[in-house]
């Protein structure tokens, strides 16, 4: 009797195709293997063998890893990728911030309202100004018109002074 296994669940299930490998490790073991071979040949011209063998060996392993190796259910690049971002690209101390859109939003309608505030205060003291250089102009013109006044009296005080001298004047002749 045949038996087959069937996996528990069905996204665990890959396709097989050469040598019982999937698609990405025929693919991953293929590049390694011309790589090597390219660099077998064509390397030792360059560099050092025992380099070469290095590189090889380094090459083999990265393709292994590429193929086979799938921590937590998730490929290598997955699992590279994270770790560069963590010892690379971003910083160790992460600083907590949020972003709040209740607090932006209060903050712009406080800044709005500071602004009228602002434009209020700004139209109140140039109405201040405008009272104070109306009352100047007003108590100007008042003294102006006490000094006439006090100017037309004056000149009528001396005009009734002529008058009584000239008519004592008159009298006396």
């Amino acid at each position: 009797m045949i038996e087959r296994e069937i996996p528990k669940e069905i996204t665990d299930y890959k396709t097989k195709y050469l040598f019982k490998l999937t698609l990405r490790q025929n693919i991953a073991f293929g590049l390694m293997l011309i790589i090597n071979l390219l660099l077998h040949f064509y390397g030792k011209s360059f560099l050092h063998e025992e380099i070469v063998n290095w590189l090889m060996l380094l090459v083999a392993a990265l393709a292994g890893a590429i193929a086979l190796w799938k921590p937590n259910k998730q490929d290598f690049e997955k699992v590279a990728w994270f770790a560069i971002q963590s010892e690379l690209l971003y910083p160790k101390k992460r600083i907590y911030k949020t972003e709040n859109i209740f607090t932006k939003m209060r903050e712009e309608y406080l800044e709005e309202e500071r602004e009228k505030e602002r434009k209020q205060e700004e139209q109140e003291k140039y109405q201040a100004r405008r009272e104070r250089a109306k009352n100047n102009r007003l108590i100007k013109l008042l003294k102006h018109k006490e000094k006439k006044q006090k100017n037309k009296s004056e000149e009528e005080k001396e005009i009734e002074f002529i008058n009584e001298q000239a008519e004592t004047q008159g009298e006396i002749k």
